[in-house]
């Protein structure tokens, strides 16, 4: 999980026990709730692209000098 979105789940986690304190079934609690899913959705949909990457083509983007990484035009 991206740091960034491993933050932002947190923070927003954080929210809604503030926002749920007082009134757990109203409105504002649910909307809390629905962004916390949302976000942990994205984080799975982020985690689901990197495993069908290939992992050669993120090396060889971070170092092109090497040889295995190397292309040549005809």
């Amino acid at each position: 999980m991206p740091p960034e979105l491993a933050q932002k789940v947190s923070e927003s986690i954080m929210q809604v026990d503030e926002t749920c304190a007082g009134d757990s079934v109203g409105g504002e609690c649910a909307a809390a709730w629905d962004k916390v899913e949302e976000l942990r959705s994205t984080t799975s949909h982020a985690r689901d692209h990197k495993k069908d990457s290939d992992p050669l083509e993120e090396y060889s983007r971070d170092n092109p000098e090497v040889d295995e990484c190397r292309t040549y035009e005809d």
